[in-house]
């Protein structure tokens, strides 16, 4: 494996897990706390994390294409950055709810 697709994957796994813990946090504070100002900024790291993992998603899908002999080891990280989406859409969708119920749009 070259440096880059070791590098890549380190990235991939960071992110992934950054997003996550650091969303979750959000989404916590926000359920906890239920300050609209939370879910806006809730909502633009959602979508920044979504960002971030599908450019990282993007490459690591390259690679599992490229190299076909690593092809286990790509595809155990692309499924960890999926995992991150289901979070990302909960959250999304629950802050949307306090605009559409606070502000009628």
């Amino acid at each position: 494996m070259t440096e880059y697709e070791t590098d890549i994957i380190n990235y991939s796994k960071k992110i992934a897990y950054a997003s996550f813990i650091i969303g979750s946090l959000i989404f916590l504070v926000f359920l906890i706390l239920n300050v609209e100002s939370i879910a806006a900024f809730g909502f633009l790291f959602a979508l920044f994390a979504i960002l971030a993992n599908g450019m990282t998603l993007i490459q690591l899908v390259f690679l599992w294409v490229l190299r076909k002999s690593k092809r286990v080891i790509f595809g155990k990280v692309i499924l960890l950055v999926l995992a991150d989406v289901p979070i990302a859409l909960i959250f999304i969708k629950n802050s949307r709810y306090v605009y559409n119920y606070r502000f009628g749009f």
